[in-house]
């Protein structure tokens, strides 16, 4: 998760030295590190966690404490992105046990997955050409954003978040 400042999503200047626009941003930029699970036939349902770092035991524990909203006997499956930390034999013994599949996109490829996405589309009414003054603030904003926008926009969001890919073949198999 990017850090809490101003994200310019359009910009451009006019010319002469009494038109130039000025955005806002913050001094600093104290990072906040999240981790999230989206149930693609609930996006309302979205599980987010924040965290001091991003490191194999906190997405352990993550990965372990996803299992709590679903009975045992329910496979869940969980993609994750091709870092380090999602392959440490800490997550994958605890998604053993507690009957969890973990899927690991290939690299450079966040597009295809659906909490990227959503990350995505978070930035749009959010981030995008706003002023946070402090990382307070941008949370405050973040926890509005997944706790009321995000309920009152899932039906708008099922077309952008979902797992309907086309697999192609390779222009050179004829």
């Amino acid at each position: 998760m990017a850090s809490p400042s101003t994200k310019l999503s359009a910009g451009g200047m006019k010319a002469g030295k009494n038109q130039v626009k000025v955005a806002e941003t913050t001094g600093s930029r104290p990072r906040l590190n999240r981790l999230g699970a989206l149930n693609l036939h609930r996006t309302e349902d979205t599980v987010l966690r924040e965290d001091p770092g991003i490191n194999a035991e906190n997405i352990a524990y993550f990965v372990g404490a996803r299992r709590e909203t679903d009975p045992l006997s329910q496979k869940i499956p969980i993609i994750l992105d091709n870092a380090g930390y999602p392959w440490a034999e800490c997550v994958k013994d605890i998604a053993y046990g507690r009957n969890i599949e973990l899927h690991y996109l290939p690299p450079d490829s966040p597009n295809l997955n659906p909490i990227e996405r959503l990350w995505k589309y978070m930035n749009e009414p959010v981030r995008n050409n706003v002023y946070f003054p402090d990382a307070q603030t941008f949370r405050e904003t973040l926890r509005h954003f997944f706790h009321v926008m995000l309920p009152e926009k899932a039906t708008e969001l099922t077309t952008r978040l979902t797992d309907h890919f086309q697999i192609l073949k390779p222009a050179s198999s004829g």
